[in-house]
């Protein structure tokens, strides 16, 4: 049995449906398993888990050989804030998958995640790394870049292709890098039903970087539509993260990360060794814009 934990995710979704596709046994868990329903209906067992409830997470791993963890809580507040979800639930994850007997773990990271990382969301990433390192289990960690699903797609075409304005936090022009969520599931898979990545951690980028500007663009020459920009100015983020901290930590934390300098952090990708090692194509963001314009509303 393989257990997906943030299976309602779009990772978890993607990497879901291609074992079952493969008639795996697949138990998919979620904190909202009402949202699994399509999951379920391809034959998934389904599993209501939280994260941030201790107690869920033994009988979630009971019968389970492979554990892939896809959730996340970057936004998140209240009893679901990233420093429970994040932290202590992945923590927790991990202890309850090694006591289950659980034999491999495959675990979704970030983009350069460091214990020394000006934003505390790496950091976490970072901390569970070295526990699921030190937990004795078989282990892959998979480090993807910003996923074009959410970060192009939901954060700035969509409101393009639906003739609302976008909203940039900061200018809008640092470069970074953006990857299909299926390009990484396909890693995640190999990571899942293969030895070859087993005992790694493995970057994984798409092949271009692009400014979220740039992403604009590219979505309104595709669409033919119109592209109208608003940005929250460098200033306003700075004040407005250490007001939001109390009420919204993720909020905030998104607002001190776009206030950060470019040179901060880098968060762009050269897939030059990856395809070395791993030949074949990732999807570029022009790909991926015009299959979203295919199926994108007329009207």
């Amino acid at each position: 049995m393989i257990l997906i934990v943030g299976a309602s995710g779009c990772l978890g979704s993607a990497v879901s449906r291609r074992l079952l596709a493969r008639r795996l046994p697949v138990r998919v868990a979620s904190r909202r398993p009402a949202s699994l329903a399509g999951l379920r209906a391809c034959g998934a067992e389904v599993r209501l888990l939280d994260l941030a409830r201790e107690d869920m997470l033994t009988p979630a791993c009971e019968g389970v050989t492979t554990v892939f963890a896809a959730a996340h809580a970057l936004l998140g507040r209240g009893a679901h804030r990233s420093e429970v979800v994040d932290r202590d639930g992945h923590l927790a994850l991990i202890e309850a998958a090694r006591a289950a007997g659980v034999r491999r773990f495959v675990y979704t990271s970030v983009l350069r995640a460091s214990p020394d990382h000006p934003v505390d969301f790496w950091r976490t990433k970072s901390l569970v790394e070295q526990a699921l390192k030190s937990s004795g289990m078989e282990f892959t960690i998979l480090r993807p870049s910003a996923f074009m699903d959410i970060h192009a797609h939901r954060l700035i075409g969509r409101a393009i292709l639906t003739g609302r304005r976008v909203q940039l936090m900061g200018p809008g022009t640092k470069r970074r890098n953006f990857v299909a969520v299926d390009d990484v599931a396909g890693f995640a898979i190999r990571a899942i039903t293969g030895d070859e990545l087993t005992g790694r951690a493995l970057d994984i980028g798409g092949p271009e970087n692009h400014s979220s500007l740039e992403v604009a663009s590219v979505y309104g020459e595709l669409s033919g539509r119109p592209v109208r920009v608003s940005r929250l100015p460098t200033w306003l983020l700075r004040t407005l993260a250490p007001v939001c901290a109390s009420l919204h930590p993720g909020l905030a934390r998104l607002f001190a990360m776009h206030a950060l300098a470019d040179e901060a952090f880098d968060e762009t990708f050269d897939p030059t060794a990856l395809l070395a090692e791993f030949p074949g194509r990732l999807t570029t963001l022009r790909e991926f814009v015009g299959a979203q314009v295919v199926r994108a509303p007329t009207h």
